[in-house]
């Protein structure tokens, strides 16, 4: 049986294997160690890892919203999914206005690949367009400005 240091050396070596491939988020990882050890070795190994910068909620956040942005998906679904992984909404918040990214460019670029050859003069497509940007997480104006230079360029 392994005493309590060898268990919590383990447990941070595992962490250092997870971080190494990729970044995740504190409850990520928890939830990864829960399924190995006790909550006392969990806890030790993963303010080990935040005190020496292995792991970080804002660092992950930064990242997970570009990923997501990049991908097309609007701010509040990139909220919605960042709070599911229980990181807190300053930290959110902050990653999602410093990330650099106009949302509502992006927006437009999806709208514009996704339905430019559709007749958004019929009403079941206008709506059908405006319920997929909704549900890609891009705020009402934003898929209004989508709409509204959409029509300028028809003209």
């Amino acid at each position: 049986m392994c005493d309590e240091n060898e268990l919590l050396k383990k447990a941070v070596t595992y962490i250092m294997s997870l971080v190494a491939k990729r970044e995740y988020s504190i409850s990520d990882l928890t939830n990864k160690l829960m399924s190995k050890y006790e909550n006392q070795i969990v806890d030790s190994a993963i303010n080990y890892a935040i005190e020496h910068n292995y792991v970080s909620d804002e660092r992950y956040s930064e990242m997970f919203v570009r990923y997501r942005a990049n991908n097309y998906y609007g701010p509040k679904k990139i909220y919605y999914e960042l709070k599911l992984k229980r990181i807190n909404e300053n930290i959110i918040s902050s990653a999602i206005e410093n990330c650099g990214i106009s949302f509502e460019e992006r927006a437009k670029e999806y709208f514009d690949r996704k339905f430019a050859d559709s007749d958004l003069n019929d009403r079941k497509l206008k709506e059908k367009a405006y319920r997929s940007m909704i549900n890609r997480g891009y705020t009402n104006e934003q898929v209004n400005f989508c709409f509204i230079t959409m029509d300028s360029h028809q003209e």
